[in-house]
């Protein structure tokens, strides 16, 4: 942390105001330790983006808790755990609390600081760019499954993320399942983008034994792509089962392409979607009610066009990437004249 305190206060002094710093800490401390220390110093406004309300909670990090150091040196991180829990939640609060602003990226995280008793909290959920993440015609469609090797005629589900437990995978794939031996007959593919954490395949492992055991040949595993946006206007519904999300980034580019959406009813993304409106939602307990959505798309092209167009209206009007900067931008403005009317 000292280190990176060094680095973000080099980095920092010199602009005469405030700038935005896409910063990641350089040996892998927590941002807001830098920012604790460096504070003091550079007498700089600050203003903290929070994507999740477990950010008081500590959290050992990936690279010391995966599996060969955890069985390793189990015990050195357990003490660790209970050594710092104090002290991170200490810094984490007082970092908060010094911060001229928070921005809250969804209405259930700016309720969780309001109760915990922050006042300087406004709520601006992520953006992205509808023109680089925009529908494509059928013909533009049929090309791009071609040079991905997806079938031309087939109903293409989609999911791209992360193997981790929270992204309920392994419902996803017992709702498919379900799906498929309910409708042989209906010409359908789970594509899954995404792979696991390093030094982390457990996951990874169990949901392709799953699909091999349940012969489950209409599921394909893609791995990593650099070219997710290829995948999204080649597909035809996106799916997101998690069950949690602050505001999923992948669902925003999904449905900026245009996409039917099949999401797990969560706040996170409750924030995007209105059931039977622009998207389809589901107790993300159940893989029964997913294996009705799938149904319910695979069946019906219509609706699969026009909630994929009110999926598209909803982000070119309240999520595109411009709208979101200006609101930044005018909150960063307030803060700065505040600033300069206090002294």
């Amino acid at each position: 942390a000292l280190f990176d305190s060094f680095f973000f206060f080099l980095m920092i002094r010199r602009p005469p105001r405030s700038t935005l710093f896409p910063y990641t800490t350089l040996f892998r401390s927590p941002l807001e330790w830098s920012v604790f220390f460096t504070k003091p110093i550079i007498r700089k406004p600050y203003i903290v983006k929070l994507t999740r309300t477990e950010f008081l909670k500590y959290v050992i990090p990936a690279s010391i808790s995966n599996n060969n150091l955890k069985t390793k040196f189990g015990k050195i991180t357990n003490t660790a755990k209970y050594l710092f829990y104090p002290i991170v939640k200490f810094i984490r609060i007082k970092f908060l609390r010094k911060a001229d602003g928070i921005i809250a990226i969804n209405k259930e995280i700016e309720k969780s600081l309001i109760d915990s008793c922050f006042s300087n909290v406004i709520n601006i959920p992520n953006g992205v760019d509808v023109e680089k993440y925009s529908p494509s015609i059928y013909e533009n469609k049929i090309s791009i499954r071609k040079k991905l090797n997806l079938e031309e005629q087939k109903k293409i589900f989609i999911f791209s993320g992360r193997f981790t437990k929270d992204k309920n995978l392994l419902r996803l794939l017992s709702a498919w399942n379900s799906f498929i031996k309910k409708y042989p007959k209906i010409e359908a593919e789970l594509v899954i983008l995404g792979n696991s954490e390093i030094g982390n395949n457990t996951l990874e492992i169990e949901l392709k034994t799953f699909v091999k055991q349940q012969n489950l040949t209409s599921v394909s595993f893609k791995g990593y792509v650099p070219n997710v946006i290829d995948y999204l206007r080649a597909a035809d519904i996106f799916v997101l089962p998690s069950l949690s999300e602050g505001l999923s980034n992948a669902l925003l580019e999904a449905m900026a392409c245009g996409l039917a959406i099949i999401a797990s009813n969560i706040p996170g993304n409750r924030v995007l979607l209105t059931d039977n409106i622009n998207g389809l939602l589901f107790s993300p307990e159940s893989a029964e009610e997913l294996s009705v959505c799938f149904a319910k798309f695979a069946n019906d092209n219509n609706t699969i066009k026009t909630m994929g167009q009110k999926a598209r209206k909803t982000i070119v009007d309240y999520f595109s990437i411009s709208i979101v900067t200006k609101r930044i931008e005018n909150e960063y403005n307030r803060i700065l004249n505040d600033k300069q009317k206090s002294k």
